[in-house]
């Protein structure tokens, strides 16, 4: 190597690295195909990659196994999810802001010139009592539930405020916070909102709410060995993304329009029950 095309090689060193989950975007470009899957036969379809019981992966056109890394593929889902593995985290950390004016709440007592303490919160008076909730339906959904103190003065509209995220509906102490308009509210936050929440620890990420599923791979399917030969398992994952399938073409064929709040919430709530093993793991 001459001195020329040494002096071009800089050195450097990694510093950090961050991980984050997939985004909406990377889950479906990290798909071979364009489109989604949509059918439980395309599970294990040969254009996933090796091993199969015969031919060729058919994105890469290879039939030999070690030269086969692989190939993704996702589903759409009919309507927003929560991702199960990070709900309590996504809980947690919509705790710390203001619903209303999506700035961050800061618990502090001032004290009067009368000699009065009074406690001050940076976010909106009638907003100020909400609480959110992580709530297991009998079903064994995961939702968040926004919460007012059963004490408290149930003023007409309390919950208008949300119809910016997507629906103005409620008139109890306790309201369902969809998946929908929790994807509003991450897309909304200020960028010092952002600043001040990874101080804390904290980063707004869109893979908190799951629109597509990733389809797993042929290869990552564990191989049993029987009489010699290699034949590929049976993978609880495909089992689990069957049911997905099944529950979003019901989902699909029941629909006659766009889905009202009472239709998102119930929606939510079966693909999540359906999804749970697959997206948590």
């Amino acid at each position: 190597m001459d001195e020329n095309s040494q002096s071009s090689i800089f050195e450097g060193e990694i510093t950090g690295i961050r991980f984050g989950l997939a985004t909406q975007k990377e889950i479906c470009t990290a798909s071979i195909s364009d489109c989604p899957i949509s059918h439980s036969s395309q599970l294990t379809n040969p254009f996933l990659g090796l091993p199969l019981e015969f031919g060729k992966c058919e994105s890469c056109g290879t039939s030999e196994p070690g030269k086969c890394e692989g190939h993704f593929g996702y589903i759409d889902l009919p309507i927003p999810i929560y991702h199960p593995s990070h709900i309590s985290e996504l809980k947690r950390m919509l705790s710390l802001i203001c619903l209303k004016c999506l700035k961050l709440k800061r618990n502090k007592i001032q004290i009067k010139s009368n000699g009065i303490a009074e406690r001050l919160l940076s976010c909106c008076e009638e907003c100020a009592q909400i609480s959110i909730r992580e709530v297991t339906n009998t079903d064994g959904a995961c939702f968040l539930e926004l919460k007012l103190p059963s004490r408290s003065r149930l003023r007409d509209g309390c919950w208008n405020f949300l119809e910016r995220y997507g629906f103005r509906y409620g008139d109890d102490f306790t309201r369902p916070l969809l998946p929908c308009e929790v994807m509003q509210i991450l897309k909304r936050f200020p960028l010092e909102t952002r600043k001040k929440l990874s101080g804390k620890g904290y980063f707004p990420q869109d893979g908190y709410i799951l629109q597509q599923l990733p389809v797993p791979p042929n290869c990552l399917s564990v191989p049993v060995v029987s009489d010699g030969d290699s034949i590929m398992s049976s993978d609880l994952s495909i089992s689990m993304l069957k049911k997905v399938l099944k529950q979003a073409e019901v989902i699909k064929n029941s629909r006659s329009g766009a889905p009202n709040f009472d239709a998102h919430k119930d929606e939510a709530n079966s693909l999540a029950i359906n999804g749970r093993s697959v997206s948590s793991s």
